[in-house]
């Protein structure tokens, strides 16, 4: 039995606990002297609600004396499944405690030693508290003993981080409005780098009513999601300047905070830059950002998220996905143009496809509230990356200037000016963060090629059609788009007349055999050697190979995969991939690559049968790709090798998800999807199955 340390109010809290025992001793002792065979203890177990029934047939005192009892018997006892279980009985259940009891209660869990049997204890005390301090705001001595049992949480290794932030945020909305000109900074835990960061500039920020208002409102947000009545206080919070300043800083502070060392529950130490038990409230605070309508919410929400999401898989750097898929809520809620381009480089830029997912809903949300379709609203919004149209960025790092060339084969070359011209080199007055700074802004540049580069190759998919001036202002004339623009094959259809060519520059179309001006009305596609002849697509490879021209992407050169007579007869699903032995663990890198979602393999994760998924958004179609574990037997913990089965397409909208028929397909889409799954094949066959 463990020892129960003296405080300076022993005496009251011995004749506290001696007047529960008078009311409830009988009765608490069926649980805890052992006649109880703990196999009658479950959670529909007859026997407890006989002993719930009785006791509560009596004063309400005694079933609140009871429940003390219990709990103390859950702190200092070894008898976790027969008090736990009557414990859930009561606590919701009509009781009385005195107010003063409760806090006996709270003084005990707090100086308890860590073991899981105590955590339920710290539930319960959360209870008490609530209910009988209701009434009455809390007394500075109250405050302190409330504040004592937050700061004991964050040692409670068996208590999981869900419970522990619910049980703060409890206890952290009873605590009483702080002193004129103190701010309280309890609702943050001073364990991780954030805080470290954070907290010496915090009560410094602004005055310190309107801090502790920001943060009080912080710690009362819920769910996955803001809701629009949180929103709405948010909202008028920050209609103040200084309260979105403190906002700001928070939120940089997440950005730029280096972790620290802490020790871990499983033996050695990680860097921690957020704390699961800071988790809550920083999501809340990028949630707070949605009403601003200033500059810096979307770039330090899209940093942050990048970070994040960067970081995701690294232990103890940011805790789980909260604050990432906050992110990812408030950019499509902004949905401003920034907000928008954003969301697709973060669609584009990880691999993760629970954040791919999130992002595609957010633009989904953000599109129908514009009313275009979300290819539509991207392609509206794409950034130009700061390039001029001759496809020069001009970079200003402290004293030094940069210039990156992109050229004809997307390539990005960096030049410095020094007295004697542009170098290659960075000139020798160039400090470090300088050209850190250089190199950053090169590096946005590249992602955003990247990004739009497989955008637009997401486009062979589809049927999408532009009137001139619509291609010419989002395509053509775009300082990023429009290097890509020139480099690819169009159609052009006016009327009965069909002109496929290059857009050399802004009034010159190249074909195979000579240049023609560029139409001034037409109707515009992206070319497609599936919808072409056979001449058509050879006479383009001809003129690309003699001319050395590099596209972007595969377009001329591009594999084609049309309808056999054998997936006219199965009609519904296709076999021509079947029936290979391929190396798992790089079938699944190809998957992620491709933006294919999958179940992983394994009998400790997806099972042994594979449905690799790939949407088409704009024909509303999903690519499923079967596969199969080779071995079950073999391997517990790694799939080595997988056999590929039929391939087939259902409506993305279709729950029970119905087999298209082959024929219904759009070509575009059912080339496109072939063309994945044999590159998954070619790039991973060891062999063909005989079976």
């Amino acid at each position: 039995m463990m020892r129960l340390w003296p405080t300076r109010g022993q005496a009251a809290d011995t004749a506290a606990w001696a007047a529960h025992e008078q009311r409830a001793d009988a009765v608490v002792k069926e649980v805890l002297d052992g006649r109880i065979p703990m196999h009658v203890l479950g959670p529909d177990s007859a026997w407890v609600s006989d002993w719930a029934g009785r006791l509560f047939a009596g004063p309400p005192e005694v079933a609140g004396s009871a429940l003390m009892l219990l709990v103390r018997a859950c702190v200092r006892d070894r008898l976790p499944w027969a008090v736990t279980m009557c414990l859930g009985d009561i606590s919701w259940r009509q009781w009385r405690v005195p107010r003063e009891d409760s806090f006996v209660a709270a003084r005990m869990v707090t100086r308890a030693p860590d073991a899981w049997h105590a955590s339920w204890a710290f539930t319960v005390v959360a209870v008490l508290l609530s209910r009988t301090t209701a009434s009455t705001p809390l007394s500075e001595s109250e405050a302190v003993i409330v504040r004592d049992v937050i700061a004991s949480l964050e040692h409670r290794a068996n208590l999981r981080a869900r419970e522990r932030n619910s049980l703060r945020s409890r206890l952290l909305r009873m605590l009483p409005n702080p002193a004129p000109g103190a701010v309280d900074t309890s609702a943050i835990v001073s364990v991780d780098g954030w805080a470290a960061a954070l907290l010496p500039d915090l009560p410094t920020s602004a005055a310190a009513e309107k801090v502790n208002a920001l943060l009080r409102h912080l710690t009362t947000a819920n769910g996955s999601k803001p809701t629009n009545k949180w929103l709405a206080a948010a909202a008028g919070l920050v209609e103040d300047d200084d309260i979105a300043r403190v906002l700001r800083l928070m939120l940089e502070r997440l950005v730029t905070a280096d972790p620290v060392t802490r020790p871990s529950a499983y033996g050695g130490c990680v860097p921690l830059v957020l704390d699961v038990g800071n988790t809550d409230i920083a999501r809340a605070a990028v949630w707070a950002t949605i009403p601003i309508a200033q500059a810096w919410v979307v770039p330090t929400l899209e940093q942050l998220a990048v970070r994040d999401i960067r970081q995701s898989g690294l232990v103890g750097w940011l805790s789980g996905d909260k604050v990432p898929n906050a992110c990812i809520v408030a950019l499509g809620r902004i949905a401003s143009p920034g907000a928008v381009a954003a969301l697709q480089l973060l669609a584009d830029s990880t691999k993760h496809n629970g954040f791919r997912k999130r992002a595609a809903a957010a633009l989904s949300t953000a599109a129908a509230a514009s009313g275009l379709s979300p290819s539509q609203l991207v392609e509206h919004t794409i950034r130009t990356g700061g390039l001029d149209h001759d496809g020069t960025l001009t970079i200003t790092a402290g004293h030094v200037t940069a210039r990156a060339t992109v050229d004809d084969r997307l390539k990005i070359t960096t030049r410095w000016q020094t007295l004697a011209g542009w170098v290659t080199r960075p000139p020798a007055c160039a400090s470090a963060a300088d050209c850190n700074q250089v190199k950053r802004a090169v590096k946005g540049l590249k992602d955003l090629i990247r990004v739009e580069r497989r955008r637009i190759e997401g486009l062979l998919a589809t049927d999408r059609s532009w009137d001139v001036a619509e291609w010419r202002r989002y395509h053509l004339d775009h300082p990023l788009t429009g290097q890509l623009t020139r480099r690819l094959i169009w159609t052009f259809e006016t009327g009965a007349t069909r002109t496929v060519g290059l857009p050399v520059d802004a009034g010159t179309l190249r074909t195979t055999r000579d240049d023609l001006p560029l139409p001034s009305a037409a109707t515009v596609r992206l070319w497609h050697p599936a919808t072409a002849t056979t001449d058509e697509v050879s006479a383009w490879r001809d003129w690309l190979l003699r001319e050395q021209f590099v596209q972007p992407f595969k377009q001329a050169f591009r594999e084609v995969y049309l309808l056999t007579p054998a997936e006219l007869e199965t009609r519904t699903y296709s076999n021509r991939f079947a029936a290979h032995v391929l190396r798992y663990q790089q079938l699944y890198a190809l998957f992620k690559e491709r933006a294919w979602v999958a179940n992983y393999l394994g009998p400790h994760d997806g099972g042994y049968e594979g449905k690799a998924r790939h949407e088409f958004p704009d024909a509303r179609l999903t690519a499923v790709f079967e596969h199969f574990q080779v071995d079950p037997e073999a391997g517990a913990f790694r799939t080595d090798l997988c056999s590929t089965d039929r391939v087939w397409f259902f409506r993305t909208h279709d729950r029970a998800t119905h087999a298209v028929p082959l024929d219904e397909v759009l070509p575009l889409v059912f080339t496109e999807a072939m063309r994945d799954v044999d590159l998954f094949v070619g790039v991973t066959s060891i062999a063909l199955d005989p079976n």
